[in-house]
């Protein structure tokens, strides 16, 4: 029996969506835009076409197919169950920035408060008033809801009151301005007056004042991972220290300039973000776009599960977002198919950048062998060969070592990896052997990885180009493309990716954008010290202005980097004592 319970609505081969075009839905569960058609010709799969219009949560679903034992009244029902359900992604959905709850929002009943329909009620979290939806097939409704947010765009984030459940404690809610099911923590100001199975209980409860702890608690927000740890190894006062602190600080600092437009953070997984973000600039920069394409047409049969077919969508809207703004994507199914293989990787856990890499690349490299791509991995595959010698006696041995990094210890400079290097070995003439490396084919990409000290205070420089050998002894020269930042541990901490501001098509935009958020905060800031010296003594107005007013090195635009954090993007200097790998591209050879 034809059913479509696994409808995303996303083209599986691009980030199109059903509610910019019709979307095809193929029995094995692969979706496809009209561009993609070609790329699934299973001739012996039905198929349906799907056609949404109107805007959640007021959509009109049509279905077209000329397959007779489809039974269209049930998949609009499937289609339209899959779209209302919020996607938990890891552990947290979208967080809505519209809502601002801060009074109780009482439901005294599930009736429309301008009709009398109470099966598709929803309560208007800013005033607690009940509407209906828009009438949709099988569901009726007025569009009350929709009417009052249209009069005041203030009321914006309504809650489904038939989907209050005060044993879970969830309830759906839905945002007209992020036209989304969003995440939320409002569910403790919720005082449901509806007697149904789910509430009668838990209300009782809330009724009783020694539950008001309870309650309390329930309001308090999910620890992360990097919170969790630090409060099991802390003490109570640094604790709350440290929290005060981090309350008007980030974890890594720098200024944020588009809140959106990246990759949508699934729950720690920013070390994925990061790694994603460096490979989409470095094919980019190196020329090898084009790699991605596979040697030859071939059909996957489950391009959904296919880690080929997924990688190369990705890059592909990376690498566009550093180019044109876009609106925050998900990159959800490559996570799935790659934790598939990997089970470590699973979502909702961080895991360190530099295995996720290599494990990654490793996968791109199998893939290509299979035909998916035309020799991808070849960019970033290091040849590097090694030779012990004794100078003495003009003795050597050598053996070749092949991967996609090059690590360095905590204390070794970036500059001197392959530098001749003294070994405790002596040779038969009493000698102290050396170490030498030459890279035997230089890569269009270098990557070199940090071993990073936790308890090392030590200050890194980062060279902008890198000087190295090949194996007959010719000068290569490489260029910083990027470099992924971390703070913390491999398991608990955070990881953002910075590119040189010349290397990002939107840098100009970007650093326009910046500066002007830089003059209105100064201008604030100046508004501020006036207001105060109006108040305040000579003295007491001096001390306050040098305080508002620290001096710091400007930010240029030939100083500036581009950070990119999960959806974020921002300026700061190059973060180089905190960074842990760091990727060069070929600049001569």
């Amino acid at each position: 029996m034809f059913s479509c319970h696994d409808f995303t609505g996303h083209c599986t081969f691009c980030f199109r969506n059903v509610f910019n075009e019709p979307i095809t839905y193929c029995e094995c569960g692969t979706e496809f835009c009209n561009a993609h058609v070609k790329y699934h010709m299973e001739n012996d799969h039905k198929r349906i076409l799907v056609t949404i219009t109107g805007k959640m949560p007021d959509i009109e679903i049509k279905i077209e197919s000329s397959e007779r034992e489809i039974e269209k009244e049930s998949l609009e029902s499937q289609i339209r169950q899959c779209l209302f359900t919020p996607v938990v992604e890891g552990a947290q959905i979208k967080k809505c920035p519209h809502i601002n709850v801060d009074k109780e929002i009482r439901i005294e009943s599930a009736t429309c408060t301008n009709c009398d329909i109470n099966s598709n009620s929803w309560a208007c979290v800013k005033c607690s008033t009940v509407f209906c939806g828009r009438e949709q097939y099988g569901i009726e409704g007025k569009g009350h809801g929709m009417k009052h947010y249209m009069e005041d765009n203030e009321h914006c984030t309504y809650l489904k009151v038939q989907n209050i459940d005060s044993n879970k404690k969830i309830v759906d809610v839905y945002c007209y301005k992020c036209e989304s099911m969003v995440g939320h923590d409002i569910y403790p100001y919720i005082r449901n007056l509806i007697p149904n199975a789910n509430n009668i209980h838990s209300e009782k409860h809330k009724e009783d004042a020694c539950n008001e702890e309870v309650a309390k608690a329930d309001a308090e927000p999910v620890l992360n991972t990097l919170e969790l740890a630090r409060r099991l190894n802390s003490k109570t006062e640094e604790i709350s220290r440290d929290l005060e602190k981090e309350s008007t600080t980030q974890i890594i600092p720098y200024k944020t300039v588009w809140s959106e437009g990246g990759i949508v953070d699934l729950g720690n997984t920013c070390y994925i973000s990061s790694v994603l973000q460096a490979v989409a600039y470095c094919i980019s920069a190196a020329g090898c776009m084009n790699m991605l394409k596979p040697i030859y047409y071939t059909e996957c049969e489950r391009p959904k599960e296919c880690f080929g077919c997924q990688f190369r969508k990705v890059i592909k809207q990376v690498d566009l977002s550093h180019k044109t703004k876009v609106e925050s994507f998900s990159v959800n199914s490559l996570c799935k198919v790659i934790e598939s293989m990997y089970p470590r990787y699973v979502i909702g856990t961080q895991q360190d950048a530099s295995e996720y890499l290599t494990d990654m690349l490793m996968l791109v490299e199998s893939y290509s062998e299979m035909g998916h791509f035309s020799e991808l991995h070849e960019c970033f595959k290091i040849r590097q060969e090694i030779h012990i010698v004794c100078d003495s006696c003009n003795t050597f041995t050598s053996q070749e070592e092949i991967g996609p990094v090059i690590y360095i210890g905590s204390e070794q400079k970036v500059e001197e990896i392959f530098s001749p290097e003294m070994l405790p070995a002596v040779c038969e003439c009493k000698e102290r052997k050396k170490r030498k490396t030459y890279l035997t084919k230089p890569p269009k990409i270098l990557t070199v990885g940090i071993n990073k000290d936790v308890n090392s205070n030590e200050k890194r420089t980062i060279p902008d180009i890198l000087n190295v050998k090949s194996l007959p002894g010719k000068n290569i020269q490489y260029r910083l493309e990027a470099a992924i930042i971390h703070k913390g541990t491999p398991q608990a901490g955070h990881y953002v990716v910075q590119v040189p501001l010349a290397e990002c098509k939107l840098g100009k935009s970007l650093f326009q954008d910046f500066e002007k958020k830089e003059k209105e905060l100064h201008a604030k800031l100046e508004e501020e010290v006036c207001a105060e010296k109006k108040e305040d003594d000579a003295d007491a107005s001096s001390a306050s202005t040098n305080k508002k007013h620290r001096k710091c090195t400007p930010i240029t635009q030939e100083n500036a980097y581009v950070v990119h954090d999960n959806e974020k993007t921002g300026i700061q200097e190059l973060l180089q004592s905190d960074a842990t790998l760091l990727f060069y591209k070929l600049f001569n050879e």
